[in-house]
């Protein structure tokens, strides 16, 4: 009787979750605004050399834009992905920014978001890879030179 009472409490319970407690209130289909999109295009496209760091490494990366950028009015860089920004300068044309990149981090893409003085946020996508060139210089190469010798 208990375990029929408990279970018919907890039903009561759950089927609460189900109830649209919007009323209809909410739109089937809500008004894409756009505003995402349009400051995508806005949006200078970013160059950074090297594009290719390896786990461990410690590089100034070098980043310029197809666009003229005020980099003097650059208040702050983030990093996404397994990367850390250290420090970055500029001198009005082209920026650098000191990166170090964990022992442990995974290969793949990082992102870099810059910040400016005047409220505008630039964000950098897959703007460098991640790759352990290590981990495959060690793979089988195919040659004869790696085969034991047996003479």
């Amino acid at each position: 009787m208990k375990i029929m009472l408990l279970s018919t409490s907890a039903l009561i319970l759950l089927s609460g979750c189900i109830i649209d407690i919007t009323e209809g209130k909410w739109p089937d289909d809500p008004e894409d605004t756009g505003s995402a999109s349009t400051a995508e295009l806005d949006q200078p496209i970013y160059r950074v050399t090297p594009d290719l760091l390896s786990p461990g490494a410690n590089e100034v990366l070098t980043i310029t834009a197809d666009t003229m950028v005020n980099w003097d009015g650059l208040l702050d860089v983030t990093a996404i992905g397994d990367l850390e920004v250290m420090d970055f300068k500029s001198d009005g044309t082209q920026l650098w920014v000191g990166v170090i990149v964990p022992d442990e981090a995974f290969d793949g893409p990082a992102h870099l978001i810059f910040e400016f003085e005047d409220g505008e946020v630039h964000f950098a996508r897959e703007i460098l890879m991640i790759d352990d060139l290590e981990e495959e210089e060690e793979e089988d190469t195919g040659l004869v030179d790696d085969e034991p010798n047996n003479d």
